[in-house]
């Protein structure tokens, strides 16, 4: 063993051993307090107070103590020191509003396991948000206290990670570690070497993909426990139906990677999809049951001109195309049948690093009062600044944004930028002259475990008066997943942001009655407000909404106004606000401050 592994062991072990040791002294403060107190019983702590907080104040370790939910009950002194946060300010945190989002949902799964009774034997790798917001690498052990009520049944232990060194890197990310096989770094640095040997000496080489949707046994959906142990038994039987050439590698949850080269002939790729589906066609065996899989193949054959990259992208464009094809498919990269969906690869993968590189901007509209045409707000609206296909509306890249969950970090920018952005405003203009900004926000956003964390965060950081944030969600968007969502909306509103309904009234959806939702302002459809003068059914829609928000004493705001004609329509149905052309195009942040100084 080398002394970067050993280090790497010693530390697992003390991390560990930390945690026992505070469980250990938790039930034994328990049993104290139930037949008193024994001066062999830690008598430093035991004699002021027989319960874990006392007990936790005096810990320097960093350890928290957290319910089912995920929500901190109790923190030690220690946690100040490594995190900043005192152990009051932790007290009611979620767990998951202090680690990173790359990792939040992995790590919420591994507590939710934990909770559920399972061992997490070896720590887990986190970044985890400090007060100052700077982040730590911290290495996290948790486990489950079996006699806690369920609101503090789980111990975690945070410390400091070591710094990643070149072996270390190699211990963690090269294997996974479940199944054994290649992790994603490794596979794709094994088709990289594989597919330089094969444009070299012009041999056929390919990549497929392997997923499973779905587990279930006896139409019983797999627990998380069992998902692991039928992953493993998926990947076991996987290895038995390649050939010793081939490479196989666990990507991602429970979709596997097998690179195939060396074969004759390009129709051996197809034999080979064809034999791992049929290989799976019967059930796996774990923990005493029968598992089926939905199976799906994507095959991806390299061309002379393809990066490793390249032949990944085909791979998952291809795998994408047979889930839509339905259970056990099987899908073959072809260029001219699939450059809509590699298109919209493509965009995935550049929004991505655009993301990471900050490539955006916000604009501006302004929203007025109908009568004075005074300046009363602003709707912050998102641009992306493409390197290479220059300036790109929100309309083309958030609905991908969406569906890959890139809009959760792109969101929070957006929001942060905003309140800071509006701050300054308001510094600028003076307290006489009340000002709201608008940030729109999707269905996967505020379903997003952080998403309160994320507003109230945004509101502290720019000192914004929370009651001048208003957050806006279609209401397509919002009857999609009602339920949650409402939820998550009134604990922002108890923060103080008021809440709108953008498109309100659309064809698409109908959330009914706006007294059942926690709402302050309704957003007139612009399908409407664009034939409000020429068609009696948009006349008498747009008018009804606006008799509505009155009657519910909600704000109404009409999108979309270009006309004269328009504008004079919508002050006799006595509408309070509007925004569109007729104003104002979106402006910059300073061409914004000049429209408020000339207001």
């Amino acid at each position: 063993m080398t002394p970067e592994s050993a280090a790497l062991v010693v530390g697992a072990t003390v991390l560990t051993v930390t945690v026992t040791l505070v469980i250990l002294r938790i039930r034994r403060s328990r049993v104290a307090l139930a037949h008193g107190p024994s001066r062999t019983d830690f008598p430093d702590v035991l004699p002021q107070a027989m319960n874990e907080e006392v007990f936790l104040s005096k810990l320097s370790d960093a350890v928290l103590i957290a319910g089912r939910d995920g929500v901190i009950a109790i923190a030690s002194r220690g946690a100040e020191r490594v995190l900043g946060w005192s152990p009051e300010q932790l007290r009611t945190r979620r767990v998951a509003s202090l680690i990173h989002e790359d990792v939040v949902a992995e790590a919420t799964l591994a507590l939710e396991r934990v909770a559920d009774g399972a061992e997490l034997h070896l720590p887990q790798r986190w970044r985890v948000r400090r007060a100052d917001g700077s982040w730590l690498e911290a290495e996290c052990t948790a486990t489950r206290l079996a006699d806690a009520p369920a609101d503090r049944c789980v111990v975690i232990a945070l410390r400091e990670a070591p710094p990643r060194d070149v072996t270390a890197v190699g211990v963690e990310t090269l294997r996974d570690p479940l199944t054994g096989l290649a992790s994603r770094a490794l596979f794709r640095d094994r088709a990289e070497h594989a597919l330089a040997r094969a444009h070299r000496l012009q041999l056929p080489l390919a990549v497929l993909y392997l997923e499973f949707d779905d587990f279930r046994a006896g139409g019983v959906r797999a627990t998380i426990h069992e998902l692991e142990r039928v992953i493993l038994a998926a990947s076991n039987r996987l290895t038995t139906v390649l050939r010793s050439s081939d490479s196989a590698g666990r990507v991602e949850g429970a979709r596997f990677a097998i690179l195939l080269e060396d074969m004759t002939d390009e129709s051996n790729f197809v034999q080979v999809a064809d034999r791992i589906g049929q290989a799976f066609a019967a059930p796996l065996h774990a923990e005493g049951k029968e598992f089926l899989g939905n199976a799906n193949l994507g095959i991806a054959s390299a061309m002379p001109e393809d990066s490793v990259d390249d032949v990944l992208r085909h791979a998952d464009v291809a795998l994408r195309a047979a889930r839509r094809r339905g259970r056990g498919a099987c899908e073959l990269f072809d260029p001219r049948v699939h450059e809509p969906a590699l298109a919209h690869s493509r965009l995935e993968e550049d929004l991505r690093k655009a993301i990471e590189s900050g490539d955006f901007s916000l604009v501006y509209q302004p929203i007025v009062i109908l009568r004075s045409r005074r300046i009363a707000g602003v709707e912050a609206l998102v641009r992306w600044n493409h390197r290479g296909r220059g300036l790109i509306p929100a309309a083309a890249f958030i609905p991908v944004a969406e569906e890959t969950g890139l809009i959760v970090p792109l969101g929070r920018w957006i929001l942060r930028e905003a309140c800071r952005q509006a701050k300054t405003w308001q510094d600028t203009i003076g307290p006489d002259r009340s000002l709201t900004v608008t940030v729109n926000i999707t269905p996967r956003q505020l379903l997003h475990p952080r998403f309160v964390d994320d507003v109230a965060s945004a509101l502290r950081d720019s000192a914004i008066e929370p009651h001048r944030l208003v957050l806006e969600i279609s209401e397509g968007g919002l009857a999609r997943s009602m339920t949650d969502a409402l939820n998550r909306l009134r604990q922002v509103r108890a923060l103080g942001v008021r809440i709108a309904i953008d498109d309100y009234g659309s064809r698409s959806a109908s959330l009914g009655d706006p007294a059942d939702i926690p709402v302050d302002i309704l957003k007139i459809d612009r399908s409407y407000i664009s034939q409000v003068t020429r068609r009696p059914e948009e006349h008498a829609a747009t008018r009804a909404i606006v008799a509505l928000g009155k009657l519910k004493r909600l704000r109404t705001v009409a999108e979309g106004i270009e006309r004269e004609e328009q504008l004079a329509e919508l002050l006799r149905f006595k509408c309070e606000y509007g925004q569109g052309t007729l104003f104002s195009e979106p402006v910059t942040a300073d061409g914004f401050l000049e429209l408020l100084r000339r207001d």
